[in-house]
């Protein structure tokens, strides 16, 4: 999306801390568009300063630092011809984040936008504080993280940016660009506006599912619409559920093999391996089938 709808505050309050060289936290609940958020920032937050942007800080703070490397080297800040060469002159993460702190300290101005700064560990965490107190970090989270054991002086660097739910004029705008977007009709289109807008309940991710979800049907039925979402919606539960249900199958169908061979059971032995087979085979299928579908 080219545009971002009801974040103007957010985004002036958010450039006014940065501006005063303070670190900010994106506070909001999943769906509610802080990537999209802090994607739309980066050219106006490119003004004050240069930017690097990671997706996240872990569970692999090794590739975090590869990022701060990359863009260090981008700068001309580090003479390493690459990653490896680095990567063998300081063997382990705790070397090459003290490395990067260092070099990055003598540039105050640089900003490091995180989309997801959710990872903190007892081991990347002092590194982490000294990022904050070199540079200027603005990063997403959501809000239960920040109740995270060991974290809490990390999190008292920051100021705060709220990112709530859209109101309904905000809703309604992005509503109208995505439809244009996907080019979506309906017979009813008051209608179809109305139930996507009840549904989304002010998240930009859900509006922009509901609405590409139709975006491959000409004409949609505004009488089915709440139907299909539904199903759409009950259809992404049960896909995401289902994973950790087939492995438990797996699992109990393993320990039933082990304990027939314990107890020479022929036929339970070979029942059992017929089960893991036929599930290992069709649960591809089964996925498949309660996966939602998309343009």
């Amino acid at each position: 999306m080219s545009e971002i709808y009801g974040r103007d505050d957010e985004a002036r309050q958010l450039l006014k801390h940065v501006a005063s060289g303070q670190s900010v936290l994106v506070v909001g609940e999943a769906g509610c568009g802080k990537s999209a958020f802090l994607s739309w920032l980066v050219p106006a937050l490119r003004e004050l300063g240069p930017v690097c942007e990671a997706e996240r800080t872990g569970p692999a703070f090794g590739s975090f630092l590869k990022v701060l490397i990359d863009f260090s080297q981008s700068r001309k800040w580090v003479k390493f011809e690459d990653w490896k060469t680095f990567a063998k002159t300081f063997r382990t993460n705790d070397e090459k984040a003290k490395h990067l702190v260092s070099v990055i300290s003598k540039h105050p101005e640089t900003i490091i936008v995180i989309d997801d700064n959710s990872t903190v560990t007892a081991g990347n965490r002092p590194w982490l504080e000294q990022l904050v107190d070199s540079c200027v970090v603005i990063a997403g989270i959501e809000p239960k993280h920040l109740m995270k054991a060991g974290t809490k002086r990390y999190w008292k660097r920051f100021a705060e940016c709220l990112i709530e739910p859209l109101d309904s004029k905000s809703s309604a705008a992005l509503l109208e660009d995505l439809i244009a977007q996907y080019e979506i009709t309906a017979d009813d289109s008051e209608a179809y506006r109305k139930r996507v807008l009840a549904m989304a309940q002010g998240s930009p991710y859900e509006l922009q599912r509901l609405t590409k979800q139709h975006s491959g049907i000409p004409v949609v039925k505004v009488s089915n619409i709440s139907k299909d979402a539904e199903s759409f919606v009950d259809r992404d539960v049960k896909y995401v559920a289902l994973a950790p249900l087939l492995l438990l199958f797996l699992v109990l169908l393993a320990g039933g093999r082990y304990l027939a061979r314990a107890r020479s059971d022929t036929d339970a032995l070979v029942v059992s391996g017929f089960a893991m087979v036929m599930l290992i085979i069709l649960s591809p299928w089964i996925r498949r089938s309660l996966k939602p579908r998309s343009s």
